[in-house]
């Protein structure tokens, strides 16, 4: 007998449900656009705090009105693939629970102020930066092959969605030092190997 969906989906489904509520919609995105700043925080699966975000800091310090964004990116639940782990998950089941509870805590850090989409962050980023007029789109940078495929996604998809207005802006972080606290001038050239 069929049994329906793993427990994490069936969980992400009413997670992406309860959350999903018409903060881009028109009526908002109209006061918004109407002479208020507006930004937009697109937050990853390694970045789920509030504490010693910077895109976040940089986000309200520098707009009147900020919007929070989360993608349950499709990819992330497929198979891993390569002939070295055949037939294996890239989230299993307790990975995906413990996303789920990080993206519930931000959701309540954040007083409700996060829309939680079921989608590539390619598609859903710059669709609710177009609707909320959101000028920057703020994240923390990337450094892995994958990752930045989407980010260049994300770039793309402002610039065909919002015409250029809308830009990404990357901060440096999730690491164990910030770049700017390293001891060299130049990082690439003096840092040792």
């Amino acid at each position: 007998p069929r049994q329906g969906p793993p427990l994490h989906q069936q969980h992400t489904t009413r997670l992406i449900s309860s959350t999903t509520r018409p903060v881009a919609a028109s009526s908002t995105a109209a006061s918004v656009t109407s002479a208020k700043k507006c930004g937009l925080v697109w937050y990853k699966c390694s970045d789920l705090r509030t504490l010693d975000h910077e895109p976040l800091s940089l986000a309200h310090a520098e707009n009147t009105n900020v919007c929070h964004i989360f993608c349950f990116d499709p990819r992330w639940f497929g198979e891993a693939g390569g002939p070295s782990a055949p037939g294996t998950l890239k989230t299993g089941a307790l990975r995906a629970r413990f996303l789920l509870e990080a993206v519930e805590d931000l959701k309540r850090r954040l007083q409700d102020n996060l829309v939680i989409k079921l989608g590539k962050p390619e598609v859903e980023v710059p669709r609710l930066a177009k609707a909320l007029g959101a000028t920057i789109v703020y994240a923390h940078r990337e450094v892995t092959s994958e990752e930045l495929a989407v980010v260049k996604g994300v770039q793309d998809g402002l610039r065909k969605v919002t015409d250029g207005e809308s830009k990404l802006r990357e901060v440096w972080g999730g690491y164990l030092y910030h770049i700017n606290d390293l001891p060299f001038d130049n990082v690439k050239q003096d840092m040792p190997c």
